[in-house]
């Protein structure tokens, strides 16, 4: 048995590609409708050649500002810096978890987050400390110092010195050291138990300000020490003397400003940040200057609004997600006299549409979903442009290529409703399997259509309920079906329903076509072949489907996967390859893993002789890939990686068997070891990637209606 490493999830799958121009749809009863046209030629295939553009951005978590210039770093490793004339993005650094961000200038930072301390100098981020727990402090003077937790250093507070950190040596009777101040040679430590320690002329002195608490952030201005920690405000006289008052509760921010006092930010749980300044002397307390909530900026738990900048200037980043950690929107605002009538001013907007799931009938009729929303793609559409930013290889002037919000489900629910599965089957319709109410476990899925700009129940019929177990909606070929699976035993546990256009007085309707017997269950995949279909359990076994024969096992549970003690079969997948209309090849592939705590995956690909009823293993062109998707060219798409080149793109030329003639795609203009999906549709090939949308229109087709 040949095995090659390929990918890392487990299945099986069964395809059948239609390698011919313009297809007409099949029926399954084995008529076939209208005539095999001749396959797309190279130079028709190449004739429009790729259109791309960038579709995603990667979602920001910290943020520095000094009120005009911002360093702002994200997802994927991203740092996006303004240095007050140019704006920057850069992609591909080292990933931190939870990111804090410490800089003196966009160029002169430090980022923490995955116990890592990392420096970046504008061009470069470099590992500086290992770290539990890290702050770097920026002094009035532009000193830098670390306070925390190294396992690199012995002491607590560190210095930096240029290009490394030094210990500075704090008496050990101050522990838990969480805050610091310096100005020349002049220090204030903060540690646990309201405990503080002084140096003056290089003498340390210990005071205590007679309060339980850690302080957060301090403050020294006249002689007057303030220093701020959960719930308490601590103020230590020109006398010497400390008295200590309740402070706001949440997490605290420092925000500088040039007005006297100490400004910081409070947050507690979802709400929104609030602004504060307390000046000390004869002040009781801290005085609440603003509710960033009422600016009206997008805000969640899962992306709470980023306070930076001055007090004087602050910027703030809001995100709004689609669903889950996935940024849809991002704005980088300018708040200008925070203290009496904000003035709010959009600085930089991001807009993403991340690739979750999808359905394609033509280019410009490739659905995405995602929740309860549905994007539409536009090839003519201008690029969507963040202002001032340039990117390599991008002309916004000419580039084409956006994401459009299509529609929204309407909440009827406790919570809203979220579409399960999309199947794209015209220009301008598509049918939805949705979760009305995805907080009611007990709630029926629902069958929706969009047709004719709306998106409702499809009145005509809705699948039966009656004890079912699970419904999925798919497409193979160009025809939508439906599987359902009932809970009951014994035959006709799984039926197959697909839409009829021409049946129901003209509106079309859901016909019951196939009942599968109970040993089959549950499908996992299924094709459709020029005279039947071809399914594939998940036990591994292979079914095919034709009228004059009905069911036939075309490979046993055993046959293509054999188990054993360390050994497992995770998944199930059908799809086809073949090389002529009317002789398809059918491939099962086939991805296990062996082991258990240190496992490896292992994909096969094996092609049916009909001829000899016999399964032979092949090696695909590449490993770490996908099934091979068909199109309406006369060609299969392959994604896979090589040691040699890296992940690319590989076409089937059409003539030959499954087993041979694939060929490399040149010039693919997205990184496709980000790749996500591709899609072949009626009129060309759309590659959609971690952050591009690509599209390759062929010139010889023409959409069937």
């Amino acid at each position: 048995m040949i095995r090659g490493h390929w990918g890392r999830n487990v299945g099986l799958a069964v395809a059948s590609l239609a390698l011919a121009c313009n297809p007409d749809a099949v029926d399954p009863s084995g008529d076939e409708a209208g005539s095999e046209a001749a396959p797309c030629t190279d130079a028709e295939l190449e004739g429009n050649g790729w259109v791309y553009a960038r579709t995603s951005y990667p979602q920001l978590d910290a943020l520095w500002s000094d009120g005009e210039r911002f360093l702002a770093y994200g997802h994927d490793g991203a740092l996006l810096s303004f240095d007050g004339e140019a704006l920057e993005l850069r992609e591909g650094f080292f990933e931190l978890d939870n990111p804090e961000l410490f800089a003196r200038a966009p160029d002169d930072a430090w980022l923490y987050g995955s116990y890592e301390l990392g420096y970046w100098d504008g061009e470069t981020l470099t590992h500086t400390l290992t770290a539990d727990e890290a702050e770097v402090v920026i002094t009035a003077e532009g000193e830098a110092y670390f306070v925390g937790d190294s396992s690199d250093h012995a002491q607590s507070v560190l210095h930096w010195q240029g290009s490394s950190w030094v210990g500075v040596s704090v008496p050990v009777t101050v522990t838990g050291i969480s805050s610091v101040w310096a100005e020349g040679e002049e220090m204030w430590v903060g540690g646990a138990f309201g405990r503080f320690a002084h140096r003056v002329d290089g003498e340390w002195t210990i005071e205590e300000s007679g309060e339980n608490f850690a302080a957060a952030m301090i403050h020294v201005e006249a002689g007057e020490v303030l220093a701020i920690g959960q719930g308490a405000l601590a103020r230590r006289s020109t006398a010497g003397e400390w008295s200590v008052v309740p402070g706001p509760s949440g997490d605290l921010e420092r925000v500088p400003a040039d007005a006297p006092g100490l400004t910081f930010t409070t947050q507690s749980g979802d709400a929104a940040p609030q602004l504060w300044r307390w000046q000390g002397g004869g002040s009781e307390g801290a005085e609440a200057l603003l509710d960033l909530g009422t600016l009206g900026l997008r805000s969640s738990a899962a992306a709470p609004l980023v306070v930076a900048g001055r007090a004087e200037a602050l910027q703030l980043l809001s995100t709004e997600l689609a669903m889950g950690p996935t940024p849809q929107n991002q704005w980088i605002h300018g708040v200008q006299n925070a203290d009496s009538s904000p003035l709010v001013q959009e600085r930089l907007h991001f807009e993403s549409t991340p690739w979750r799931a999808g359905s394609a009938y033509a280019i410009d009729a490739t659905l995405h979903y995602e929740g309860p929303r549905v994007w539409r793609w536009d090839p003519a559409a201008l690029v969507f442009v963040v202002d001032g930013l340039e990117l390599d290889g991008a002309d916004p002037a000419t580039d084409r290529g956006r994401w459009f919000e299509l529609f929204t489900l309407p909440t009827t629910g406790a919570e809203a409703p979220e579409i399960d599965d999309l199947i794209a089957d015209g220009s301008a319709s598509a049918w939805m399997l949705v979760e009305p109410d995805p907080s009611d476990p007990d709630a029926p899925l629902e069958l929706r259509r969009w047709a004719d700009g709306e998106a409702g129940l499809w009145q005509a019929w809705q699948p039966p309920v009656a004890e079912l177990r699970a419904l999925d909606l798919r497409a193979w070929g160009r025809t939508p079906w439906l599987v359902a699976e009932f809970e009951r035993e014994g035959p006709n546990a799984a039926v197959l329903w697909r839409f009829e256009p021409s049946a129901g007085e003209g509106e079309g309707s859901w016909i019951p076509t196939l009942t599968v017997e109970d040993d089959m269950r549950p499908i996992e995949s299924m094709a459709e072949l020029n005279d039947g279909l071809v399914v594939a359990t998940d036990r591994a076994e292979v079914w095919r489907w034709s009228a004059d024969q009905g069911w036939t096992v075309l490979a046993e549970q055993d046959e293509l996967y054999a188990p054993s003690s360390d050994s497992n079969l995770e998944s199930v997948y059908v799809t086809s390859v073949g090389s002529t209309a009317k002789a398809r090849d059918i491939v099962a592939r086939v991805r296990y893993s062996i082991g258990f705590d240190s496992y490896e995956t292992f994909t096969e690909l094996h092609r049916y002789d009909p001829a000899t009823g016999q399964w032979t293993p092949f090696e695909p062109p590449v490993s770490g890939g996908d099934t091979p998707f068909n199109d309406a060219t006369g060609r299969a798409w392959l994604l896979g990686e090589s040691q040699l080149s890296g992940w690319t793109l590989h076409r089937h030329l059409g003539e030959a068997p499954a087993d041979h003639s694939w060929e490399p795609v040149e010039d693919v203009p997205i990184a496709l070891s980000g790749l996500r999906s591709i899609r072949p549709t009626a009129d060309g090939l759309l590659l959609h990637a971690q952050r591009y949308t690509a599209t390759f229109r062929w010139q010889c087709s023409e959409l069937p209606p």
